[in-house]
């Protein structure tokens, strides 16, 4: 994605049907050029558009910095963030638009498919507390002491394997385990048991995919007719 997203969904959202000023326009990207140098990604500002749409349709705004105020700290540089601007292939990393759902109408009895315009992002903040929530979780760990034995495991492999590796390596293994009748794993060093497989995971997942960003806000004003 680059600048002009920004110019485009500003526009659309705040001066629809209207051609933007020569001036405006320039204004709108020499702000969203700082704001990235700055560490801000296109969709955190997009979507911050589109947050600010939904409260407030009607606002007179003129300026990202009415938004963002430019002291403020880009998600991606926030405090134990482990996650960089790259795209990310793994669920938890990502979110989209909602499966089409098929519904009856009460009234005639048809059946309808309801579907929303399609979007996919990285999510914007994701902790090493997280991933290894994520762990617990997946392998119903009860036990609160291995917690911190299991952060401070991820803690120490985090910048030897990608958080996308990791997050398909305990995919993997749970149902590698789960299909053998096997207990599941307690300690985060067992993941390396599995981290072969975790490679082909990650890989299917990337040839599945279009490796890119489709944007929120796209799919926003397609579905609001803006």
């Amino acid at each position: 994605m680059n600048l002009k997203h920004i110019g485009i969904c500003f526009f659309k959202l705040f001066y629809p049907n209207k051609t933007p000023p020569k001036k405006h326009l320039k204004k709108i990207l020499k702000e969203g050029e700082y704001l990235t140098n700055k560490g801000w990604t296109i969709s955190n500002i997009t979507n911050r558009l589109v947050k600010l749409h939904k409260d407030q349709p009607n606002i007179n705004i003129k300026s990202l910095f009415q938004i963002i105020k430019k002291t403020k700290t880009p998600p991606l540089k926030k405090d134990k963030n482990i996650l960089k601007d790259k795209f990310y292939y793994h669920s938890v990393l990502q979110k989209t638009s909602s499966p089409t759902k098929i519904v009856i109408d009460d009234d005639n009895g048809k059946i309808i498919r309801k579907t929303e315009p399609f979007y996919l992002e990285n999510i914007e903040y994701f902790t090493l507390k997280h991933l290894t929530k994520y762990f617990h979780k997946e392998m119903k760990i009860k036990d609160k002491n291995l917690l911190r034995l299991n952060y401070g495991g991820f803690r120490k492999i985090i910048d030897d394997y990608s958080l996308d590796l990791l997050l398909f390596t305990i995919d993997v293994s749970k149902k590698e385990l789960i299909n053998n009748d096997r207990k599941l794993l307690k300690n985060y060093s067992q993941l390396f048991n599995y981290t072969d497989e975790g490679i082909k995971r990650l890989k299917q997942a990337k040839n599945l995919s279009s490796n890119k960003i489709v944007p929120y806000y796209k799919a926003y004003i397609k579905k609001n007719n803006l």
